[in-house]
């Protein structure tokens, strides 16, 4: 299982090294034609290995997301030119619209379930932490069409998202404290240096490579009473790698100390 992953990044990084071999070349003014196509079709590569793994850990809308900000926010470069004018690619993105409902990730639906089922205790508060925005989003709708009282808690950004002021962030920390809100789906902004209130439950929809923040994220509960941490793994992906690495890296960590 781990062997197919493996396999994926070996690819990844071999790209990246041949990159900066290419890079070297040019840098020395020994590159030519060949050489700067070669650097293009690199540059193409890893930018498919990321959607690739962005569709397979967090769902066609990450992918969607990642593939409209290319074509609306990055400098038209030949390697996005050529990677928003693929035919082939613009017809998987096609195909994917087409069976939007199927291909729908099954985190989504894992996420309803533990939720629904944490909250028979209605007084429990629920932290799920997320990598990317985008998904801060999904999961706050597909839980509000269950009836959750639920709030996206992400921190200010200059981008196409401004996120949140300190004060909106104040005000939702209050009512998840005061139990007005039982969910927050938050990026790293909750790992560290804010007043979040103790929690019954976490949930990692994604695993991440910082052992530290994995200590940061599970020590949101258990605090004052028995806390649990759900971590979601989608088999076969990076997922699984990212898994075991921070875990090796904790381990390590503690064997140190």
């Amino acid at each position: 299982m781990l062997n197919i992953i493996d396999e994926k990044i070996n690819k990844k990084y071999d790209f990246l090294r041949l990159k900066e071999k290419l890079n070297i070349y040019i840098s020395e003014k020994k590159s030519n034609d060949k050489i700067y196509r070669a650097m293009i079709i690199i540059s193409l590569l890893l930018k498919l290995s990321y959607m690739i793994e962005l569709f397979e850990t967090q769902g066609k809308e990450n992918l969607n997301y990642y593939f409209y900000k290319i074509k609306s926010t990055y400098k038209k470069s030949k390697v996005i030119n050529e990677l928003i004018n693929n035919n082939k690619l613009n017809n998987i993105f096609k195909f994917i619209e087409k069976n939007s409902n199927e291909l729908f990730h099954p985190k989504y639906k894992k996420i309803i379930e533990i939720v629904l089922f944490q909250l028979k205790n209605k007084n429990s508060k629920i932290i799920i932490f997320t990598n990317y925005r985008i998904t801060t989003e999904i999961i706050q709708q597909e839980l509000k069409k269950k009836g959750i009282s639920v709030s996206k808690f992400i921190g200010q950004n200059k981008t196409i998202n401004k996120g949140f002021t300190q004060k909106e962030q104040n005000e939702i920390l209050n009512k998840f404290r005061e139990g007005e809100i039982n969910v927050l789906v938050s990026t790293s902004i909750a790992e560290e240096g804010l007043d979040v209130p103790n929690v019954d439950l976490v949930i990692f929809f994604d695993p991440i490579l910082s052992e530290i923040r994995n200590i940061q994220r599970r020590g949101r509960t258990g605090r004052s009473n028995i806390g649990y941490v759900i971590i979601l793994i989608t088999k076969d992906t990076i997922d699984e790698k990212n898994y075991w690495i921070s875990y090796y890296k904790e381990k390590k960590m503690s064997e140190t100390i």
